[in-house]
């Protein structure tokens, strides 16, 4: 025999070797999955993020109250939550650290999305390290590495970058109430199940003001640019487009990017809000959110009035 066929024939000895004990193996051997007592044993020495945010994320709960406790009524340690029928709540402690807790009414999805230090802090601005953190919604809306502290009236809002716009869009329409987590500073009472907005103006950043205008901005539609279909949703059967108009105001009347404007609503359906994406200095485009193709009522926009104002705020006296 050569040494070619010899080697041949080795091999298939071998593969078929290792194919009828595996065939055995699988017939003789019964392999038992993990048992109850097994898995919450391994999840002990290795617990997931679920469980740690429920174990260490009270404790460290727990040492930020005690410390807020101690230290009293500060500038900016303390307790926020949101103004929602499911709140999320922040406790700021300067040493002890935060935790990210939210709320539901069932209490079967309540617990701990975060906890982390404080690194740095001002008047203005805190600096967090997230130590741990669950994905989710609340941590998106509520948690980033910073955290900008804005006063309006007696309340103070902890507002991430993310939902700065949100946020000023929220106070210039004249009836939204922010989703931003708030403390209420001193003793003035305030209804979290129906808040009310504070009369002044909110103390924000320099560069928030293009958001902040100190009176509604009004403009009219020029016309209909484009109405562009969206990438669709598996999920879902709706066919969505962003609709864009342009606008017969610009940088000169203070209209800027990332404003928020309101749109007469299509026959039965609620406001609609967009968004300034681009200006000029006397003209802007406005995009916001269509469902199905309703090309009709967007070419109907046309000539009509946009405002930063919600169509159902108090109009301000002239």
């Amino acid at each position: 025999m050569s040494t070619f066929l010899a080697r041949c024939t080795a091999l298939a000895l071998g593969s078929s070797i290792a194919v009828v004990g595996a065939l055995v193996a699988a017939t003789c051997l019964r392999i038992e999955p993990l048992s109850g007592r097994v898995w919450g044993a391994w999840r002990t020495v290795f617990p997931d993020v679920e469980m740690r945010l429920a174990t260490q994320g009270k404790l460290r709960d727990s040492a930020a109250r005690a410390e807020l406790a101690v230290r009293g009524d500060h500038a900016w340690p303390g307790t926020y939550r949101t103004a929602e029928t499911w709140p999320t709540e922040l406790v700021l402690a300067p040493r002890a650290g935060f935790t990210v807790y939210h709320h539901s009414r069932c209490g079967n999805c309540a617990g701990f999305a975060a906890f982390g230090r404080v690194t740095a802090a001002s008047e203005k601005e805190l600096q967090l390290d997230v130590e741990l953190s669950h994905e989710c919604a609340t941590t998106r809306d509520h948690l980033g590495t910073t955290l900008h502290l804005v006063r309006w009236g007696d309340l103070l809002f902890a507002v991430t970058p993310q939902r700065v716009e949100r946020f000023c869009a929220a106070v210039t329409d004249g009836r939204s109430f922010p989703g931003d987590p708030l403390r209420v500073l001193g003793d003035a009472a305030f209804d979290f199940d129906a808040p009310t907005r504070p009369d002044a103006r909110p103390v924000a950043p320099s560069e928030w003001q293009r958001w902040l205008p100190a009176a509604p901005i009004e403009a009219r539609i020029v016309r209909l640019v484009e109405l562009r279909p969206l990438e669709p949703d598996s999920k879902s059967s709706v066919t969505y487009y962003d609709a864009e108009f342009e606008l017969d105001r610009g940088a000169a009347e203070g209209v800027a990017v990332g404003l928020s404007m309101f749109t007469a609503p299509p026959p039965g359906r609620d406001e609609r809000r967009g968004r300034i994406e681009s200006v000029d200095e006397h003209s802007a485009r406005l995009v916001l959110l269509a469902t199905e193709d309703h090309r009709a009522w967007a070419e109907s926009l046309v000539g009509t009035t946009v405002s930063t104002l919600h169509p159902l705020a108090q109009r301000p006296s002239r």
